[in-house]
C-alpha cells in the first residue's frame, strides 16, 4: 500500500451527534456521475481519524491510512496536510462488529470484521454525508475500504459543495473587481494631464482584461486628451 501519513486531530462534538443523526449510506461501490465527478475533481480531502473509535490503534491507523490511497485511487485529491485550501474532511471511526457464525481464518487466527464509518464535513464542520462498509483483515489496504471510497467519490454532496464553493470565489471575485474599480477617477482620466491619472484605470485592465467595467476603462483610454503611455 503507497505511504500515507495519518494525521490524528480532534473533532468536535458535533461527530457524536452525527453517528447517530445522520442516515447511513450503504456501500455498493457506485460510479460517480459526470457532474460529481467533475465537481470532486475541484475539491480537497484531508483524511482524519474520528475519536472514541473501538477498534485498536493500529487498525484506525491503518484505515485512515487506507482510505487516503483509496480516496486518491478514485481520482480525488488527498492532501496530507490540513490547513484553509482542505474543503473536505474524512473523519474515520472503525469498530469491530460482533463476530457471526461463519469464521473466517487466516494462518489459523480468526480474521477480526471490521466497520468504517466516514463522515463527510465541510469547512464549517457541516455534516454532507454518512457512509459506512464492513470488511474483513488482520491488516487494512486500500482494498479494504475501497468501496466506502467510491460511495464518497460518488456522493452527490460533492457536487453542492463545489458549487457553493464556486458561488463564494465568484463573489469575492466580484467584490475585489468593484474595489479595484472604485479607485479610478472617470472625470481626472478623461481631463488627464498625466499618465499617473489614468494609472487607476490601467491597473484595473491589467487584473480584469474582461471585466464588467472593461470596455468603459478602454474607451477612457482611448479619449483624445489622455496621455498616451
Amino acid at each position: 500500500m503507497p505511504p500515507f501519513r495519518p494525521f490524528f486531530r480532534a473533532l468536535p462534538l458535533v461527530f457524536a451527534t452525527a453517528m447517530v443523526t445522520v442516515p447511513t449510506v450503504g456501500c455498493g461501490g457506485a460510479t460517480p456521475s459526470a457532474e460529481v465527478a467533475a465537481a470532486s475533481k475541484k475539491l480537497t480531502f484531508f483524511v482524519v481519524p474520528a475519536p472514541d473509535a473501538t477498534a485498536p490503534a493500529d487498525i484506525v491507523r491503518e484505515t485512515v491510512d487506507a482510505m487516503g490511497v483509496a480516496l486518491a485511487n478514485k481520482g480525488l485529491v488527498v492532501l496530507q496536510e490540513a490547513g484553509p485550501t482542505v474543503d473536505v474532511r474524512v473523519a474515520v471511526f472503525v469498530a469491530q462488529t460482533t463476530p457471526g457464525m461463519v469464521h473466517t481464518y487466516v494462518g489459523g487466527k480468526e480474521v477480526p470484521r471490521w466497520r468504517a464509518v466516514a463522515v463527510l464535513l465541510d469547512r464549517e464542520n457541516h455534516i454532507m454525508a454518512r457512509f459506512s462498509d464492513d470488511f474483513t483483515a488482520l491488516r487494512v489496504d486500500d482494498g479494504d475500504v475501497a468501496g466506502i471510497a467510491g460511495e464518497i467519490a460518488a456522493s452527490p454532496s460533492l457536487a453542492v459543495l463545489a458549487k457553493k464553493n464556486a458561488d463564494a470565489a465568484s463573489a469575492a471575485l466580484e467584490a475585489d473587481e468593484e474595489a479595484l474599480w472604485s479607485q479610478v477617477s472617470i472625470t481626472r482620466c478623461e481631463h488627464a494631464k498625466a499618465e499617473k491619472d489614468c494609472a487607476p484605470v490601467r491597473d484595473y485592465l491589467k487584473s480584469f482584461p474582461n471585466g464588467t467595467h472593461a470596455p468603459q476603462a478602454r474607451a477612457l483610454l482611448q479619449h483624445p486628451e489622455t496621455p498616451k503611455k
